[in-house]
């Protein structure tokens, strides 16, 4: 029988938990298996992509259309959630074909977490002797703030959590606002023609799901509410 010795539990540690994921993904997985596959894999990919040239000092775990990424540092979060965002809006601007772009957004919570990888024999012997497995789990209330606010963000947007807007480390860059925006993290990198760019076509790409409501199973009023949420997002860009 599993058993947990809990005096040897790991202690808790407070962190950044940040959950970003692909739109849509049920109704893109009924539709096609295989384009929704296709759609996880390049989201992953950029991720990765952009986690590997930046080395932010960052976890991640991804589950299935999405990811949880943890960070101590506001900061090191911050810059990895620019270079994903970043990496997947050119993406979606190099894609002319509305059956081939996929939207993303994320949200962003702070408190105790635990990490699978502190796991070892004095807690179970089982988990402990499978690393893989063990390293895959993360547990937390951060975590299921972070997953259920991400239904606040706006498309291709990061909702902060009110408990990263009111948690954390003195010294850090504290997250005041309800929204973060990304695009102006970096304007070098990121500049103020590309998030134009952007959010012109993601109000196209509302404007396609609109022709098609119906097979998309997206209600109209939903898409509206998204369009506008984007619209707001994007609006102070001149």
């Amino acid at each position: 029988m599993p058993y947990v010795t809990d005096s040897a539990f790991p202690e808790t540690q407070n962190e950044y938990v940040c959950w970003i994921d692909i739109m849509g993904t049920k109704s893109k997985m009924e539709h096609s298996v295989n384009t929704c596959g296709i759609f996880m894999l390049k989201f992953h990919a950029a991720i990765l992509e952009a986690i590997q040239k930046k080395k932010c000092a960052i976890n991640m775990y991804p589950v299935m259309d999405g990811v949880y990424i943890t960070s101590k540092s506001v900061n090191d979060l911050q810059t990895a959630m620019f270079h994903i965002f970043s990496e997947l809006g050119n993406l979606f601007l190099s894609e002319n074909d509305f059956h081939h772009q996929f939207l993303v957004k994320a949200s962003i919570a702070y408190g105790p977490v635990i990490h699978g990888k502190d796991i070892d024999n004095s807690v179970n012997a089982n988990l402990a002797a499978d690393e893989s497995y063990k390293n895959s789990l993360l547990i937390g209330l951060p975590m299921i703030q972070a997953i259920t606010g991400e239904q606040k963000a706006p498309p291709f947007g990061v909702f902060i959590h009110e408990s990263a807007r009111t948690f954390h480390p003195d010294g850090e860059n504290p997250l005041f606002f309800k929204w973060w925006k990304w695009f102006l993290h970096d304007p070098s990198t990121w500049n103020k023609d590309s998030t134009k760019r952007l959010a012109k076509k993601v109000q196209q790409y509302f404007d396609n799901c609109d022709k098609q409501s119906i097979v998309l199973e997206y209600s109209s009023d939903r898409i509206k509410a998204h369009k506008q949420a984007a619209k707001e997002y994007f609006m102070e860009i001149k």
